[in-house]
């Protein structure tokens, strides 16, 4: 038998716009808001002791104000691109795979195949408990930098999904 490698018409393959991803819940955005928040306010808080040094080691007034406006800048500007990105975050099912989508300065898009997926597990912080969210992970064979973590799920729809993986990858093996 020859080997034969003919092309492919990339105008037939399915297109990835027509995919029907299923949104992420809203506590999640609050959840990337609240951390945010939380992360940004002990450097604030640090520096905000600063001023407790004797008059001579302080900052002067033009620099606090500096810092603190750097700060807020860098507060507003992570706030936008968390709440506008948000509803461009999504994942799907399909019959051999599993997508997620995300990004609003940069667009990334992962497909995973059930064949690479050796296993997934759900987890959950205290925080994403008190929000009622859960996070599915799932480990490929193509090592770290391969694998997929899905925030923003149900606890029912991420055990739902971790169930269909385990038993897809099993019929693969």
């Amino acid at each position: 038998m020859l080997f034969d490698n003919q092309q492919i018409e990339t105008g037939e393959l399915p297109r990835v716009e027509d995919i029907e991803y299923l949104p992420l819940l809203i506590n999640y955005k609050y959840l990337l808001i609240i951390s945010w928040t939380l992360f940004l306010i002990v450097p604030a808080g640090g520096f905000s002791l600063l001023n407790y040094l004797p008059e001579d080691e302080q900052f002067s007034l033009a620099a606090s104000l500096g810092i603190y406006g750097g700060i807020l800048l860098l507060y507003f500007f992570r706030l936008i691109i968390i709440i506008k990105g948000f509803p461009l975050k999504g994942y799907a099912l399909r019959k051999h795979d599993i997508i997620f989508r995300s990004g609003l300065l940069t667009r990334k898009i992962t497909a995973i195949p059930y064949n690479r997926i050796q296993h997934s597990e759900v987890r959950q912080s205290f925080l994403a408990r008190l929000l009622k969210i859960t996070k599915l992970k799932i480990y490929t064979a193509g090592g770290s930098a391969s694998d997929l973590s899905i925030h923003g799920l149900s606890g029912d729809e991420a055990a739902r999904i971790k169930d269909f993986l385990s038993k897809t990858i099993c019929s693969y093996e």
